[in-house]
C-alpha cells in the first residue's frame, strides 16, 4: 500500500512513471498539460497522435466521453479489461491527446495493482505503451528500454499481465456500428457477441 501511495503522490505532482496493465506496460501521467507534453518528448511521440487514458471504473469514463446506451451497455460486459474504445471526447479532455474529430479512446483495465492506483488517483491516467515511438510495446521488465527508464520518475516492477495490447474499438460514429482500429489481445468474434 505505500507504494501504491507513492506513485498516486508523484503522478499528482506531474510525474512520469512506467506501470504495469493488464496488457502491456505502459508509460503514464494524469492529465496535466505540462506532463503530458513531457510524456510525448520522452516517447518521441508525434503531436498529432492520440492517446488512450485508463479510468478506475465506467461511471469516471462519462466524465471525459460521451457514452449512449449501447456504448455503455458495451463497456458494462467488457470492462474491466482489455479493450479501449474510442468515443466523442467531453470539453475537459486535453485538445492533444484527443483524435481526429474530438474523440477519445478509454479502457477500464483489469489488473489488481493498477486498479487500486487508479481507485485512489480517481483521475484518468494517460497510458500509451512504455517504449519510444514505433518500437515494440514491453510485455517484460526486460523489454522495456533502458534508455526510457532514464527519463521517466518511477518504474512499477510488479509484472504486467498479457504480450499484446489492448483491442480498440471505434464507437463514436454516428450510426454507433463497432469499426475496428486494432485487433490486441481480445479477438473481434469474440467482442461482436457483445454488441446488440
Amino acid at each position: 500500500m505505500e507504494e501504491i501511495k507513492k506513485i498516486v503522490g508523484l503522478l499528482k505532482k506531474g510525474k512520469i512513471i512506467i506501470f504495469p496493465t493488464d496488457t502491456v506496460y505502459g508509460l503514464g501521467c494524469t492529465l496535466n498539460e505540462e506532463s503530458i507534453k513531457l510524456l510525448y518528448k520522452i516517447k518521441k511521440r508525434p503531436k498529432n497522435r492520440p492517446t488512450l487514458i485508463l479510468v478506475s471504473s465506467l461511471s469516471l469514463a462519462k466524465k471525459y466521453g460521451y457514452f449512449d446506451s449501447k456504448t455503455s451497455a458495451l463497456a458494462q460486459k467488457i470492462w474491466p479489461g482489455p479493450v479501449t474504445i474510442i468515443i466523442k471526447a467531453k470539453g475537459n479532455v486535453p485538445k492533444l491527446i484527443q483524435g481526429r474529430n474530438s474523440t477519445i479512446a478509454i479502457r477500464v483495465p483489469k489488473h489488481q495493482f493498477l486498479e487500486k492506483i487508479l481507485n485512489i488517483l480517481n483521475e484518468p491516467l494517460l497510458a500509451p505503451s512504455a517504449n519510444f515511438s514505433n518500437r515494440k510495446p514491453p510485455s517484460n521488465l526486460a523489454q522495456i528500454d533502458k534508455n526510457l527508464i532514464k527519463l521517466v520518475d518511477y518504474v512499477v516492477t510488479i509484472k504486467s499481465g498479457g504480450n499484446l495490447p489492448s483491442t480498440i474499438i471505434d464507437m463514436s460514429n454516428k450510426n454507433k456500428e463497432m469499426a475496428v482500429i486494432r485487433e490486441g489481445s481480445i479477438k473481434i468474434r469474440d467482442l461482436k457477441g457483445d454488441i446488440k
